[in-house]
């Protein structure tokens, strides 16, 4: 029980809980607290008068001190995490009474419980940073060739046509400030399709009708999914980088969306050169690649983020084209906060 307890992580009602627990486990006990990041969370079990004053006086001083002098019926142990005290559980008796063996020894098997549940909450917010800093790191690879290429072209039309000048400024900018957004966890795809339509717009403008891009996602889907951040647009440049521009006479890139029960199946589908068989088996493994890391970090990031098996999957042949293609998972929006019982 006290361990699907704190399966919910370290949450208010969670914390208060654990003092529920400790209470109806040692029926001796008149009150119980935990101190948790500064905040004192406490449950009375009163059976007479004299408990409650004594326990009304005690957890008194307790909030107002964050702690309590020695004294023989009541006992607080630290709750560690590596070399530093993270919290106190204390548990108190009626004056003139003392804990027993199997009391201390609960009381310590429920401190290394919290302790390993503490541990496992780090390991997923660092877990949750990597992920987030991958995320960065893709920011910063705005391909260099990418951003030349572009700039000449808006200087070829500052000469010959200003108006489209400014509007692929417009579409650079756009493009930028999109990309360099600060990341969250996930982001609406109507957010993503913004990205990616700045992105063919500016390449549009060197390549012309060298490049077709259509899109297979109905109104509702572009502002009710959630999927990581930059997870198609990478896609769609690698497909008109890598497939579509390789091919003299162009192609078309496809992007969408099969909507299923449980999850979604995001693809991107181009007619450009293809893959050779040789290359495919390791290209999403070859973390060294540099004409690839858009997909090689796609990819290690739909690991991290849904597991083993909603990572990128690749089909293509040479001289046909390229189908790119994840499973994952729908990401159902949470409403309303946990109650507030600290003091």
């Amino acid at each position: 029980m006290i361990f699907s307890t704190l399966q919910a992580g370290f949450k208010d009602l969670t914390v208060t809980k654990i003092t529920e627990i400790i209470t109806t486990a040692l029926p001796s006990l008149i009150w119980t607290a935990v101190i948790y990041k500064s905040r004192v969370y406490i449950r009375g079990a009163y059976k007479t008068k004299e408990d409650r004053t004594q326990g009304e006086a005690e957890t008194a001083i307790l909030r107002l001190q964050k702690s309590l002098p020695d004294m023989p019926h009541v006992l607080t142990l630290p709750v560690r995490w590596q070399d530093e005290i993270i919290g106190y559980i204390i548990a108190a008796k009626s004056k003139g009474d003392t804990f027993t063996k199997m009391g201390i020894e609960f009381l310590n098997g429920v401190c290394h419980i919290v302790e390993a549940i503490y541990e496992y909450e780090q390991m997923k917010e660092e877990k949750n940073l990597l992920a987030e800093a991958e995320i960065r790191a893709l920011q910063a690879q705005i391909n260099p060739h990418f951003l030349y290429n572009t700039l000449n072209t808006i200087s070829f039309y500052v000469r010959s046509n200003p108006e489209t000048a400014r509007k692929l400024i417009k579409y650079l900018s756009d493009y930028f400030r999109h990309s360099l957004n600060n990341p969250s966890k996930f982001i609406s795809l109507a957010e993503e399709m913004r990205v990616i339509d700045c992105y063919i717009q500016l390449e549009r403008a060197r390549f012309s009708d060298r490049l077709s891009v259509t899109y297979d996602f109905s109104e509702d889907m572009l502002e009710n999914l959630q999927i990581p951040p930059l997870l198609l647009q990478p896609l769609v440049e690698n497909a008109v980088i890598h497939g579509v521009i390789k091919r003299e006479e162009g192609g078309t890139v496809r992007v969408g969306l099969i909507e299923h029960k449980t999850y979604n199946k995001i693809y991107v589908i181009d007619t450009g050169v293809g893959i050779s068989r040789r290359k495919l088996k390791t290209l999403l493994i070859d973390r060294k690649r540099r004409d690839h890391i858009g997909l090689i970090n796609v990819h290690q990031r739909l690991v991290s983020i849904f597991g083993e098996r909603c990572g990128l999957h690749i089909l293509s042949k040479e001289g046909k084209g390229t189908i790119v293609f994840a499973n994952v998972p729908k990401v159902e929006k949470t409403e309303g906060k946990d109650d507030e019982h600290g003091n």
